[in-house]
């Protein structure tokens, strides 16, 4: 059986972020806090949000990240921040990539003598948190427990209240497509099979409904769905988290991860061999009927939706895909048991061209 290693302190609730922020910095004695987050990603009024809730006399600094910088350059700048200001605390707020990137940057602070890890809050988005599976592609090696886990995660579907309706449908796709290739690995794991399918049900449930997203109980479900997906996922992840980190790593700019995702998922599970039983259970959670392939009712679910058809129309060059299809099949040491499919990575990406 797989583990799923969960955060030390996870906070969900509505208008939760002041009171834990206070609250965790009041335990751990806190003083001078680094706040880092793509804040061009933000509204306005969720970045004034989150500065507020760091009073000024503990606030060592609000870095922000241009989307456009490359990630290892952005993680050096952190820790370089963060030593020339003596902060005590990373406070990371955003996108997904932000917030992987700053956990990037937390990992650095283990090559200093004589230094532990300081603490961080994570603060996410509609677009949710990053891919437990992203450290062993970084780092290059299985995945290791202490390399995953966060400090604190702050959960609040108040912050995502004036998210734009294809921001909030790119978080439910990546949601979605995490979870179902969760429930899909071939590890053991039953809760996390629980955990996955729950959160595909949560996911497909609001992206059909994704005009109630102003209503505060939609949010909070869609929040939990994408929560849910991230733990679930690291029972294993699948050949779409693969090709999307590879053509991610051939971009000029990062691209949207929803995007990518809508274009692969419905590509990739056609030409997978899932279990009559997997299946069974999927295309309840999805609410497909019976006699519906699994593939074509993502499509359908995802057609209204607005995302890119093709990855042409997202952007990605022939040369893109061959770069990327290289990149992906040398990665499928980190998920062996998808060889078969990662192969055929090459003419799966450009099919979807």
């Amino acid at each position: 059986m797989t583990l799923i290693t969960y955060s030390s302190r996870v906070h969900f609730s509505d208008g939760i972020t002041e009171e834990a922020i206070f609250a965790e910095f009041e335990s751990s004695g806190i003083h001078r806090p680094i706040l880092v987050g793509d804040f061009a990603s933000l509204s306005p009024q969720v970045s004034e949000r989150l500065i507020a809730a760091l009073p000024a006399w503990r606030l060592g600094s609000a870095l922000d990240m241009p989307v456009d910088a490359a990630g290892a350059a952005l993680a050096s700048r952190i820790v370089e921040a963060f030593r020339d200001r003596r902060a005590d605390a990373l406070v990371a707020a955003g996108s997904s990539r932000a917030l992987e990137i700053v956990r990037q940057a937390h990992q650095e602070f283990r090559k200093i003598a004589g230094r532990g890890l300081p603490p961080m809050l994570l603060i996410p988005w509609v677009y949710g948190l990053p891919d437990p599976q992203d450290q062993a592609a970084h780092s290059g090696r299985e995945q290791h427990p202490e390399l995953k886990t966060s400090t604190v995660i702050i959960l609040d579907p108040t912050l995502t209240s004036d998210a734009d309706r294809h921001a909030t449908a790119s978080g439910l796709a990546t949601a979605l497509s995490r979870a179902i290739e969760a429930f899909l690995s071939p590890a053991f794991h039953p809760p996390a099979d629980g955990v996955a399918l729950s959160a595909v049900r949560s996911a497909a449930r609001a992206l059909r409904t994704i005009d109630q997203r102003a209503d505060i109980g939609w949010r909070r479900d869609a929040m939990a769905a994408s929560f849910g997906a991230t733990l679930a996922q690291e029972k294993g992840a699948g050949p779409v988290q693969a090709l999307v980190y590879a053509l991610s790593r051939h971009l000029k700019g990062p691209a949207d991860g929803g995007d990518l995702r809508a274009v692969l998922l419905p590509r990739v599970l056609a030409v997978r061999n899932i279990p009559a039983e997997q299946a069974r259970l999927l295309k309840e959670a999805l609410n497909l009927d019976g006699d519906a392939l699994i593939a074509e009712g993502i499509a359908e679910l995802l057609r209204p939706l607005g995302f890119p058809q093709r990855l042409s129309d997202v952007g990605i060059a022939e040369t893109n895909l061959e770069l990327a299809a290289i990149d992906a099949e040398e990665m499928v040491h980190l998920w062996p048991r998808n060889a078969t499919l990662m192969a055929g990575a090459k003419s799966l990406l450009a099919a979807a061209r």
